[in-house]
């Protein structure tokens, strides 16, 4: 029995985070340790959790039908296929305790208060840091970085307005002004060429 186990699921582990997938719960529940097979030291007896991998073809009931695991959130997710009709998939996108990380890194760099910086100051400011928020998690369901443009373009706005008084005297001028950079150098910034909201 212990070799067809083993056979039947899939482990992944990363640094004191580890998954394991079964086909089954009677599988996961034989994968996971008792009394029997004790725990091994990197792994917390609470936060061991049976999650059911809920979508289309997996119909079933459980407790749990998400998890988190390196930054993603795992859980079923509306889905396109080929020929353009929509499932049910279970499948991973950046987890919503990473978007508020995000926001709160943002928010620390007070973007709209540096006036001080140039607009090519500003994106070799900001591109790097963007650049590998999009590589990392916008590897899966890159829809839900869009918010992560809006967000970076409403404090450009700001920028603006502080910046340039007479341009950006108000959103409907900074707007227009962001409009022609946009146009005449679309990959100014990263967030602007590799997400299109």
């Amino acid at each position: 029995m212990r070799s067809s186990v083993h056979e039947l699921s899939a482990f992944c582990r990363f640094a004191a985070v580890a998954t394991r997938f079964s086909r089954t719960v009677r599988l996961g529940k034989i994968c996971r340790p008792s009394g029997t097979r004790p725990m091994p030291d990197w792994l917390h007896p609470e936060k061991t959790k049976i999650v059911y991998c809920r979508d289309a073809m997996r119909t079933g009931d459980y407790e749990l039908h998400s998890f988190d695991f390196l930054g993603f959130c795992f859980r079923p997710r509306l889905s396109r296929n080929k020929h353009g009709q929509y499932f049910v998939n279970f499948s991973p996108a950046i987890a919503p305790n990473r978007k508020k990380a995000i926001f709160s890194q943002i928010r620390q760099w007070c973007l709209h208060r540096r006036s001080d910086l140039s607009v090519k100051e500003l994106a070799n400011k900001l591109n790097p840091v963007v650049r590998g928020w999009i590589e990392y998690y916008g590897a899966f369901f890159q829809s839900e970085l869009f918010f992560l443009v809006r967000h970076l373009d409403k404090l450009i706005y700001r920028w603006v307005i502080r910046k340039y008084k007479k341009q950006g005297s108000n959103f409907k001028k900074a707007d227009n002004w962001v409009k022609r950079i946009k146009s005449a150098k679309p990959n100014y910034f990263v967030h602007w060429s590799l997400l299109r909201a």
